[in-house]
């Protein structure tokens, strides 16, 4: 399931490419559309690897955030590093 996971994320930010952000709750929403709620720590703590790697940052109010995804509350967007 992880892999899937990751998967889906690197799809998302390929596909939005470093000009554009996507949702982590999108990533839930395409694996899991009966219970993408349960799943959101999860797609979090995913990103959570994907932007220690630098693959991806993390954004909050627009600006870029420091704070792992999982530890953040409140809407975040997830973008693929290049942009910066």
């Amino acid at each position: 399931m992880l892999d899937k996971i990751r998967n889906s994320h690197l799809f998302f930010a390929e596909e939005r490419g470093i000009e554009k952000t996507y949702c982590p709750s999108e990533v839930a929403r395409k694996l899991f559309p009966e219970n993408w709620r349960d799943k959101m720590n999860l797609v979090r703590e995913m990103a959570d690897e994907l932007v220690k790697s630098g693959t991806l940052v993390v954004l909050q109010k627009g600006e870029i955030s420091l704070t792992p995804p999982s530890k953040l509350s409140g809407p975040i967007r997830l973008q693929k590093k290049g942009s910066q």
